[in-house]
């Protein structure tokens, strides 16, 4: 079990919220929003 594992597992335990919280931003739904412009 390598890597993918363990980031499978965090994801599971820290969801969006969690960083949104921090104040870190989602670099999906920034990447999402570029590619819509385009």
């Amino acid at each position: 079990r390598g890597p993918w594992f363990m980031a499978k597992n965090l994801n599971n335990a820290m969801d969006k919220a969690y960083f949104e919280a921090l104040g870190l931003k989602s670099l999906q739904e920034r990447y999402l929003q570029l590619r819509s412009v385009s």
